[in-house]
């Protein structure tokens, strides 16, 4: 994901992850005045999650949807995903 603060377009900054690691929180640019506020999605993404219990509804025995992973993250979602399947 990347943002552009006023102060600096056309850069941006970038924030990079994969797949199995958490989403890293960023400072959204609001007004100079207001300063940045602080977004958490990893933690925006649980709750939404929680809340709507896709725990409940997703059938985590199926195979993942495309679009194909790496072999790596094919891996780690298989490793992850072992205990849930196996029920």
């Amino acid at each position: 994901m990347s943002l552009s603060p006023e102060a600096i377009r056309p850069t941006a900054n970038l924030y990079g992850f994969g797949l199995p690691e958490m989403i890293p929180a960023f400072p959204l640019p609001l007004k100079l005045e207001d300063g940045d506020a602080i977004v958490d999605l990893q933690a925006i993404l649980m709750g939404v999650y929680d809340r709507g219990s896709y725990d409940l509804r997703i059938d985590y025995r199926r195979p993942v949807p495309p679009p194909a992973l790496s072999s790596v993250d094919q891996q780690w979602v298989d490793e992850l995903l072992a205990p849930l399947r196996s029920q």
